[in-house]
């Protein structure tokens, strides 16, 4: 739901707020984010889609790094 342009929006605000933040991954996570970023990486145009990539990737890394660091 929502315009090209609006989508393409969303997930670049969502990328400044994610790309150096632990925080605002973790709050992107719980709040349901993935799955919308899924289909945005997948059927997007091309510059949505790339960032929506990238935050997937730092979202991965960020759960990555969590599990390295439990004891």
């Amino acid at each position: 739901v929502g315009s090209v342009k609006g989508k393409e929006f969303a997930v670049l605000t969502l990328y400044q707020l994610c790309a150096e933040t632990v925080t605002n991954r973790a709050l992107l996570v719980r709040e349901g984010g993935i799955p919308p970023l899924v289909a945005l990486s997948q059927s997007s145009p091309v510059r949505a889609k790339l960032k929506a990539e990238t935050l997937l990737g730092y979202l991965r890394e960020s759960r990555h790094e969590a599990s390295c660091l439990s004891p």
